[in-house]
């Protein structure tokens, strides 16, 4: 369902159009990554995302989901993948600051009879309008600071219906010194070849747009490094433990086969399955 080659310009344009600038490179690049296979996030723990999302069906019929925080629609196009034969007795609702990924959203719920809200907002202070059966937290947390995890997991719980389930995806970090300019350089240098040899056009000139890339991937906030270092899964469900969750799994995703276009952005996967108290 989901056409990353027609999701990427169009992507491009929405952030360039709409973006503050604090994210304008984020949701401009994102699509563009992984059309290159530079990035991991989604496509690396998107088949036990689907497997888990199914099981809990299975359990007791999921009428709502909610997706706190979105680049793109991949998270949605898992979610349909998962549940979207439910059709229109589903409600997923995706919350996130920014409208480009809320668009790109409704966009691709116009092809699905699976009813997708969108609400802008910070997903610290909004709450769906309906109890959700299920949240997905996935790849937010290193973009809020370490001291705020535990709140913000808090905030999330209070969206979900007793009994409901949270999703918490995270890469696991590593201790060291983030990304060198001169290492953010290359990695967009890649991805702009990998793009060409594949025949994409890119969407603006390449020394730009590899420029963009560059400045996107260059770690700038604490919060990113400060997440990075949790390196444990353990140190994962203990968060969610700590907010108020009862924690039913956790899960180790290995990161793909070794590939040296991505081979320094992909890293294993935790993915926490927590109960909110009932």
């Amino acid at each position: 369902m989901e056409d990353l080659r027609r999701l990427a310009p169009q992507a491009f344009r929405l952030a360039l159009a709409g973006c503050a600038d604090a994210c304008r490179d984020y949701h401009a690049t994102w699509p563009w990554r992984r059309l290159a296979g530079t990035v991991g996030g989604v496509e690396v723990d998107r088949a036990m995302l689907v497997d888990l999302l199914r099981a809990r069906d299975m359990r007791k019929p999921v009428e709502t989901v909610a997706i706190a925080g979105a680049a793109d629609t991949g998270l949605l196009a898992v979610v349909l993948e998962a549940l979207g034969h439910r059709g229109a007795a589903l409600t997923v609702t995706v919350v996130d600051r920014c409208d480009t990924p809320l668009a790109l959203c409704r966009d691709l719920a116009e092809a699905t009879a699976v009813r997708v809200d969108t609400l802008a907002g910070d997903l610290r202070e909004v709450r769906p309008e309906r109890p959700q059966d299920v949240v997905l937290l996935h790849s937010v947390l290193l973009y809020v600071p370490a001291e705020e995890h535990v709140a913000v997991l808090g905030h999330l719980r209070t969206w979900l219906r007793p009994g409901g389930f949270l999703l918490l995806s995270s890469r696991l970090g590593e201790e060291g010194p983030q990304p060198s300019q001169a290492a953010s350089d290359a990695r967009a240098a890649v991805a702009v070849a990998a793009l060409e040899a594949a025949g994409i056009t890119l969407p603006e000139p390449a020394e730009a747009f590899r420029t963009r890339l560059a400045a996107r991937t260059l770690a700038g906030s604490p919060s990113l490094a400060a997440s990075q270092s949790i390196a444990e899964p353990a140190a994962h469900a203990a968060l969610a433990a700590g907010a108020g969750y009862a924690v039913r799994a956790t899960v180790t995703v290995p990161p793909r086969a070794a590939d040296p276009r991505h081979a320094l952005r992909d890293r294993p996967r935790v993915i926490v399955v927590a109960e909110a108290p009932a």
